[in-house]
């Protein structure tokens, strides 16, 4: 017999899904952006998928998003929410950087080891 999930479990499920595949999913889309001559138009379709599917996915839950983060007060309650969706938004704010021109493939290239420094 299945019991039921309390608040803290269902959200601790759904900030998992948050990170584990939005959040890789968006950074590995950001990255395949970065191949193409033009990647912000196929950074912005991908952030515009991305938002939906998350959107659709955790409308249900909102209210136990809510109930759960505000029971630890304002800014703890925050704090938690942002602490534990870390990777969500990291590969959200890749992926808009690209979608909105302010990150390409250029600006990487400080990252390429490979060359000698000038």
């Amino acid at each position: 017999m299945m019991t039921p999930k309390s608040s803290n479990e269902i959200v601790v499920e759904l900030d998992g899904f948050r990170n584990d595949l939005a959040g890789v999913l968006s950074f590995t889309l950001g990255v395949t952006a970065l191949q193409f001559d033009r990647p912000s138009p196929v950074a912005l379709i991908s952030l515009f998928f991305v938002l939906t599917w998350v959107t659709v996915k955790l409308a249900p839950w909102r209210s136990d998003h809510e109930v759960f983060y505000n029971s630890l007060g304002r800014w703890k309650g925050r704090r938690r929410a942002f602490n534990s969706n870390l990777i969500f938004f990291i590969g959200m704010v890749f992926l808009a950087s690209i979608a909105f021109d302010f990150l390409t493939l250029a600006d990487l290239e400080i990252l390429d080891l490979s060359k000698p420094k000038k």
